[in-house]
């Protein structure tokens, strides 16, 4: 399943191209008994409330958000990697795991995948 691949893609894309000097991505991993955390840092331009509202709004609505969104169709951008990982993590694992994204304009963003720490937490195969 490609779960880092999009969501390192979008800090170097949303996060560090606009951003003058140096930029830098980070990524952690560490695990509980109960969950497996993955964390992707960037240092880049951050988010407004109003972008973080309408990132929590897409992450709820899933793959449905990019028919349903005019206004990122208009400026080609597909707006769909982040609510695609969340909602393929739900699905796989249940509702207790995805995706969080903290951010702050002008500092960065940090955006946390939270995975079971077995593969079994849905009734899956370990």
């Amino acid at each position: 399943m490609l779960t880092i691949q999009p969501v390192i893609e979008n800090a170097i894309h949303h996060g560090l191209e606009t951003k003058v000097g140096g930029g830098q991505v980070s990524v952690y991993a560490y695990g509980t008994q109960e969950r497996f955390i993955i964390r992707i840092a960037d240092n880049g331009m951050g988010m407004t409330e109003q972008q973080m509202d309408s990132l929590r709004e897409r992450l709820a609505k899933g793959r449905f958000v990019y028919e349903q969104d005019r206004d990122l169709k208009k400026r080609g951008n597909t707006g769909i990697a982040l609510p695609n990982v969340n909602q393929r993590i739900k699905f796989y694992y249940g509702d207790d795991y995805g995706i969080k994204v903290y951010s702050t304009a002008g500092i960065g963003t940090i955006v946390e995948i939270i995975l079971p720490a077995t593969a079994d937490s849905k009734g899956g195969e370990s």
